[in-house]
Formats: C-alpha cells, structure tokens, sequence
C-alpha cells in the first residue's frame, strides 16, 4: 500500500512558492484557515498588551470534587489513529459514568498537547459542554473591543512545576473536569488552576488522570 505524507496545521501561513514545492514533492497540506504570507508586526504595532497574571495565593474555600484515574493511550510515538479514537470514546463513556448526572455547563479542560481526549469527551457529555486547554504559549493580554484574548493567568505546568503555562478566557462553569495524562502533578499546578477556576465562580471541580 503506497502511503501519502501531510502536513498538518491550524494556520497555514506558507507563501504560494513554497506551497508549489511541497505539491511537487508529492506532500499534501491540511489546514483549518490559510492566512496571507506577510508581516502581521506592523498590523499589531499598535496594541498594547500587557502579561498573563500570576496566582499567588492558592487557598481554595471548596475541595477539589475527586480525582479520578481512567486508562488511555500514550500518542507521543505514535498510534493508530482508529484505535486512538475508539480509545477516547470509550476512556469518555467511563469518565461521564463517574461523574454521573452533572448539570449545567462544563468545561472539559486538557492539559497542553493533550487535549484530542478532552475534545472527545466534551463531544460525549453534549450541547452543555466546552473545552478548553492549558498552553505553553505566551500571549499578550488586551481589553480592546476587537482583541481576542482579554484576560489571563500563569500557573506551573501539569507536567513540570519550574515551567511556566498559560490558561486564557475563562468564565463561570457549573462543572469543570480537568483531564490530563501528566503521571505525577504538582501540587501547584492543580492549585493554582483550581483557584482561577474558583475565582471565576466555577463550582464542581473533578481531575481526571489517563494513567
């Protein structure tokens, strides 16, 4: 079977030329938005934007709900993308049974790169649910009417407590499921999260660990 090489992406910013070179060789381009190949510094020169806040004080006024441990499939060197996705539904119908009858809106919240699980499961739980993700990615915070990211927060990473990680746009959620595949996380890390998540009248908080 003769297999085809793609090249992945959510922005596509490659220039016309280099488009052409990579059809000649044979490899295909998937994207979700495809953006003109120019400078966009002169574009946002003039928008002031200031640093992600970082939490101090991590005292949480309610307990985290519970932690839970569901199986999932280690992707970093490569699955099948079938059974990966068979995986995920079958790791979410696990997690919606432990967390039995929520209401209201929920967030499902994943942790950097792994978020295709949380996806899912927020695809499982329905209409009330949304996700969202921690991230390594830095971005300038701005209160402009037309600016995307109005507010955020730096916490300790999930999977490293002296590297720094970002959550942006929150708002109150009635449940929030924190879904993340880190083996041992910091204490800081789930604290810190948890009291943003309660700092924005978020009520029920579950972790979910993919062990």
């Amino acid at each position: 079977n003769q297999k085809e090489i793609i090249c992945a992406s959510l922005i596509n910013r490659v220039s016309d030329e280099n488009m052409k070179r990579l059809e000649i060789s044979g490899i295909k381009c998937e994207y979700l938005l495809k953006l003109p190949d120019e400078d966009y510094e002169i574009k946002v020169k003039d928008i002031k934007v200031s640093e992600s806040q970082k939490i101090t004080d991590t005292s949480l006024k309610n307990p985290i709900k519970s932690i839970y441990t569901v199986p999932v499939m280690n992707t970093r060197k490569g699955v099948n993308i079938n059974e990966y996705y068979n995986s995920c539904i079958k790791t979410a119908d696990k997690i919606i049974q432990k967390t039995d009858k929520l209401c209201g809106d929920t967030l499902v919240l994943g942790t950097e790169e792994f978020m295709y699980p949380a996806l899912i499961l927020g695809q499982k739980i329905g209409e009330n649910a949304f996700c969202h993700a921690t991230t390594r990615s830095p971005v300038g915070i701005c209160s402009d009417e037309n600016y995307p990211i109005k507010e955020g927060f730096k916490i300790p990473s999930f999977y490293d407590e002296n590297r720094e990680t970002y959550i942006y746009n929150l708002r109150k959620y009635n449940n929030v499921i924190i879904f993340t595949d880190s083996k041992e996380i910091p204490q800081k890390a789930i604290y810190s999260l948890a009291k943003i998540l309660e700092n924005h009248e978020c009520e029920n908080i579950f972790i979910v660990k993919g062990c």
